[in-house]
């Protein structure tokens, strides 16, 4: 594969490719509540049952 002499000064592989990335968010629990029937519809949707019964959860405790 040509690379016209990147090679040289650029390596292919950098430390980033050997650290995992994760992302994070957060949300208010006005926010939850918000989203909670769309979630809920579409993790039934997916047959996403552990996640769903984690926003339930959620949801019955913050009452």
């Amino acid at each position: 594969m040509p690379t016209y002499g990147y090679s040289k000064v650029i390596s292919s592989l950098s430390l980033a490719d050997f650290s995992r990335r994760y992302t994070v968010q957060e949300i208010t629990r006005t926010g939850l509540e918000n989203l909670a029937e769309c979630i809920i519809e579409l993790t039934d949707a997916e047959g996403l049952d552990a996640h769903q019964r984690a926003v339930t959860i959620r949801l019955e405790a913050g009452k």
